[in-house]
């Protein structure tokens, strides 16, 4: 194949890659933002009052509701946290998109043996930690992101694929 067309190829698989991660974690964080509920309340259906909706401050039976409910939220952001970063701040997402069309960028206007070697690399980085990301929908069952994520580790996979090529060919600096 052409260096020119690996190049490419390398370049859109960065770029879709990248775009399909941000979306998925803005859906992930959208509906997990969605089921928290703020610490001190508690959302509960009165059934003396015929099923309305009241919210109470967080004392007596309350206090306890919000303990357990603040456990629950820890408990499931620490899923998330890998040598005592959280995997899924915004921070680090956006250091991961910045990362990656920055490479993208490198690879289209320097192609240099070393910068599609780095490439490979972060992409099978990114590629380990969204099938990670596979793995943990499936156990939250959420099939729409369980598809995101297995898309978006097929395309890191298919950029070091494509690194590896591009790094083969002979026009490669």
């Amino acid at each position: 194949m052409p260096f020119a067309r690996l190049k490419l190829l390398l370049v859109c698989s960065l770029i879709a890659s990248t775009a399909l991660f941000a979306v998925g974690v803005a859906i992930e964080r959208s509906r997990s933002e969605s089921t928290e509920t703020p610490s001190g309340e508690i959302s509960h259906t009165d059934e003396g009052t015929g099923g309305e909706g009241t919210t109470e401050s967080g004392s007596g039976e309350g206090a306890s509701n919000t303990a357990e409910a603040a456990t629950t939220t820890e408990h499931s952001n620490g899923d998330a946290v890998f040598f005592g970063i959280d995997l899924e701040s915004w921070w680090l997402v956006g250091v991961a998109i910045a990362v990656s069309l920055g490479l993208a960028l490198a690879v289209w206007f320097r192609p240099l043996r070393s910068v599609l070697a780095l490439t490979g690399v972060v992409a099978l980085v990114f590629a380990a930690f969204d099938l990670a990301e596979v793995g943990h929908q499936v156990g939250a069952s959420e099939a729409g992101l369980v598809a995101i994520a297995a898309v978006v580790a097929s395309l890191h996979l298919l950029a070091v694929g494509l690194a590896a090529a591009t790094f083969r060919a002979p026009e490669a600096a």
